[in-house]
């Protein structure tokens, strides 16, 4: 009954009718074995396109790319469509060989003539026989002045060597001649001096009265300070670096590198020996600076009021 059933699907089978596949729209115009890949041409878009071994181009199914055929599956079917083969262009024609103009036609009809002999005669034709030269080509040569003028005078050698002009020997120099005087180049100028350096105040001598409350303030305003005076510590005391002019320590007398060594007999070399003599400005009665200036050592002497 096996048997049967099996016989019985397979006449089925065969008398079940095919799906048509219809107008093949591709065209296979290069195919890539190496990489699985071939290039078609699609009439349904009017494009050409790179499908690849499983993929799926609108209705077919690209199966496999042989060596020069793409095999595809439409419709339950599959169809072989054949590579398009290059077209090999024609070998262009030989140009034509020319005829070689030295060989000779053995089926020509007519002979060339032979050469003209030379007529027979008992000497050499005169080549300028029979041809008389015009007055234009007549040309008169004239010889040497000394030949026309006659005499004994040998005629001149064509071929004689050119005698060349002797070249004047310079005069030798006189002895006593005198070497020319060579001018001695100018000394440069000496360089211009340095400027002198400005004259050194002196130290003043003479003691200064000042009120203690302005000496206060000027000192308390820091701000006013800093701009009016500039300071550095020594090894023996305080350098004035700057001193502007017209401030109120100008006016004490002080100038731009005093050295102050000591304030009221008090030696000034660290911050706490300025601090000291700071606080005891308040009741103090007299203020002495001791000051050196471009080495010489002074004094200025203030009283407070």
């Amino acid at each position: 009954m096996l048997l049967a059933l099996l016989t019985a699907g397979s006449a089925l089978a065969e008398d079940r009718p095919r799906q048509r596949v219809g107008k093949v729209t591709l065209r296979v115009t290069q195919v890539f074995p190496e990489t699985h890949q071939a290039l078609v041409y699609d009439k349904a878009t009017n494009k050409h396109v790179v499908v690849t071994e499983g993929e799926q181009l609108g209705k077919y199914e690209i199966v496999e790319v042989g060596d020069d055929e793409l095999i595809v599956r439409v419709s339950g079917r599959e169809l072989v469509l054949p590579a398009e083969q290059p077209t090999t262009p024609a070998a262009p024609a030989a140009p034509a060989k020319p005829a070689d103009p030295g060989l000779l036609d053995p089926y020509a009809t007519s002979t060339p003539a032979p050469p003209a002999a030379a007529p027979s005669g008992p000497g050499p034709l005169d080549p300028y026989a029979g041809i008389a030269p015009t007055p234009a080509e007549i040309r008169v040569v004239v010889a040497p002045a000394a030949q026309r003028a006659g005499g004994s005078a040998a005629p001149l050698d064509p071929y004689a060597p050119i005698a060349t002009p002797a070249t004047p020997t310079p005069a030798p120099a006189k002895p006593d001649a005198k070497p020319p005087v060579v001018a001695k180049p100018a000394a440069p100028p000496p360089p211009p001096a340095p400027p002198a350096a400005p004259a050194v105040e002196a130290i003043r001598l003479e003691s200064m009265t000042l009120k203690r409350g302005e000496l206060a303030s000027a000192l308390g305003d820091f701000d006013s300070l800093h701009k009016a005076i500039g300071f550095v510590r020594t090894g023996t005391g305080v350098r004035l670096t700057t001193i502007a002019p017209g401030s109120y320590f100008h006016g004490m007398g002080l100038r731009s590198g005093d050295v102050v060594t000591a304030i009221n007999n008090a030696p000034l070399r660290t911050l706490d020996d300025a601090a000291a003599a700071y606080a005891r400005l308040g009741s103090a009665k007299k203020l002495d600076l001791a000051v050196v200036r471009a080495g010489e050592r002074g004094t200025l002497h203030f009283a407070l009021k």
